[in-house]
């Protein structure tokens, strides 16, 4: 990154931005798009309930969502990313939360996407709204599709934020942070101005507790 922009619009994606999770709709998608990738199924399948459970980890069902993309081929990969943004995900974004990302572009801001969700699909909606940086769990496709490093939640988003080359030169004291869920107050306490957007029970509590405000972008 070249540009020092010193006030950052920093932006949780699932929830904040668009209703609900897109890990799972991203899966079914696929699944629909390309039926062969049915035969992942019994592995997934065998994930789900330990799972609920606790017992297996978020990057590892990420992981088994993603080996449906063994079944799509390269060729077509692509075409599925951009058909499944334009089909699901397009029609999921919440407009208070688009009018604000165009007020922090107005205010000349730099904004950042910092989601937990694959950068397989999630580098497209950077493009579409206009993220000057994406920060999202890293994924190859060749010759496996697989996980990259840690899932890019909680602490790894800010981790993976003080990786940026211009991390010292942002004040972030004067930078704005949203999010949906507690598991983003990494990221939220970050910044200086924190705002709770329609946000999950745990973080509609602590928001009242910390004095943040809290909007309902629905």
């Amino acid at each position: 990154m070249t540009d020092k922009k010193t006030c950052v619009g920093l932006f949780d994606f699932d929830g904040t931005l668009a209703r609900g999770d897109s890990a799972l709709p991203f899966a079914l998608f696929t699944l629909r798009k390309h039926p062969r990738a049915l035969i992942e199924m019994p592995w997934l399948a065998s994930l789900v309930t330990p799972y609920g459970m606790g017992l297996v980890s978020k990057k590892r069902i990420k992981n088994a969502l993603l080996k449906l993309l063994r079944q799509v081929p390269p060729g077509d990969r692509d075409r599925l990313v951009e058909d499944f943004h334009r089909e699901v995900l397009q029609p999921r974004y919440l407009q208070s939360g688009l009018e604000r990302v165009q007020w922090h572009r107005q205010q000349g801001h730099l904004l950042i996407l910092a989601t937990a969700s694959v950068d397989t699909y999630m580098e497209r909606v950077r493009q579409q709204l206009g993220f000057d940086v994406l920060v999202a769990t890293r994924t190859t496709l060749e010759p496996v599709p697989t996980i990259v490093g840690a899932n890019c939640w909680g602490e790894e988003k800010v981790r993976r934020l003080q990786q940026l080359s211009n991390f010292a030169d942002i004040d972030w004291d004067r930078s704005w942070a949203y999010s949906d869920h507690l598991s983003d107050r990494p990221i939220m306490q970050l910044c200086g101005h924190r705002l709770a957007t329609t946000p999950t029970r745990a973080l509609h509590r602590y928001a009242r507790q910390q004095g943040w405000p809290i909007v309902d972008w629905s």
